[in-house]
C-alpha cells in the first residue's frame, strides 16, 4: 500500500504531524513494510523560502538523505522561514546528515532541481491539493494533519480493503 504525502516544509501544521504522528506511523506500518510513504514537497502557503526547502529536499533525496532531511527541515523551520538566503542553513543541515555537500550544493544551483520542483507543484494542482498536510492513501484523499488515531485508523482500512 502507498501514502503520498504533499508536504509543505514552511507550514506548521505539517511540521506538527512530521514530529508527532509520522515518528509512530513509520515504527508502526512504514518500517515493518506494510506501507510505502511517498513525500511529495511542494509550497502550498506562502511560507518564506518553502520552494527552496522543496529543492533541498529534492538534493537531499539524491543522495539518499530525504528522510534526513525532512526531519531536520522542519525541526528548525522557525529559523530557515526567517533567513534572507537560507541556503548556508540547508547547507550546514547536508553536511550534518553526512551528505556530499559539494554535490549538494551543485544540485541546489542546478535549474533542474527547480524544474522538478515545479513538476511537483503542477502535480499538486492538478491533484487539487490545497491543504497541507494532503495525504492519498492507495488514492483516497486525506486532508490535514490529522492525529495519529485518525492516521492509524484510516492506514487499518485502507490495509484492510486490499
Amino acid at each position: 500500500m502507498v501514502v503520498t504525502e504533499f508536504s509543505d516544509f514552511g507550514c506548521h501544521y505539517c511540521a506538527h504531524f512530521a514530529r508527532t504522528v509520522l515518528p509512530t506511523l513509520d515504527r508502526e506500518f512504514i518500517g515493518p513494510g506494510r506501507v510505502r510513504w511517498q513525500l511529495v514537497p511542494v509550497a502550498t502557503a506562502s511560507t518564506p523560502h518553502a520552494l527552496a526547502a522543496a529543492g533541498a529536499a529534492e538534493c537531499a533525496s539524491q543522495q539518499g538523505g530525504e528522510w534526513a532531511m525532512h526531519d531536520r527541515l522542519f525541526a528548525t523551520q522557525r529559523e530557515w522561514t526567517h533567513f534572507g538566503d537560507p541556503t548556508r542553513h540547508f547547507v550546514d543541515l547536508a553536511r550534518a546528515d553526512g551528505l556530499d555537500v559539494a554535490r549538494f550544493v551543485a544540485c541546489l544551483r542546478d535549474p533542474r532541481t527547480a524544474e522538478t520542483v515545479e513538476r511537483l507543484h503542477q502535480l499538486a494542482r492538478q491533484l487539487n491539493v490545497r491543504v497541507a498536510p494532503t495525504f492519498f492513501v492507495n488514492g483516497r484523499r486525506v486532508e490535514g494533519a490529522v492525529p495519529l488515531d485518525a492516521a492509524r485508523s484510516v492506514l487499518d482500512v485502507a490495509l484492510s480493503s486490499r
